[in-house]
């Protein structure tokens, strides 16, 4: 870390950047970042967390490592947006599913 942050590396300083949302990831690292995002939301689904916004404390217990890897790799915008993602869009399918089930072939019932 060095003495105040004076003397940190190119790549720790990167890092904080791109965190802050002082400069754009580059395509490596919006692989790196949803690619923890993936672990993490897998994470979410095998302890049965739906909401990891409300169930912070929940998920943290749960997902700890998957949860500072997602907070590592990716900016602070995203941490905070990402996990309200899944949620919404779930319930736009859900709640459309008998207008959309014939354009896909599927019965409402399936």
């Amino acid at each position: 870390m060095g003495l105040f942050g004076l003397f940190k590396s190119d790549e720790d300083r990167r890092a904080d950047e791109l965190r802050s949302g002082a400069r754009a990831p580059s395509r490596s690292e919006r692989q790196r970042c949803w690619e923890s995002r993936d672990l993490y939301y897998a994470c979410l689904d095998g302890a049965g967390i739906v909401d990891a916004v409300r169930g912070d404390k929940a998920a943290r217990a749960a997902c700890g490592p998957e949860t500072a890897r997602f907070e590592a790799d990716c900016a602070a915008q995203w941490v905070r947006s990402l996990p309200l993602a899944p949620a919404p869009f779930l319930v736009y399918l859900v709640r459309n599913m008998a207008y959309c089930a014939p354009a896909f072939g599927l019965s409402e019932g399936s």
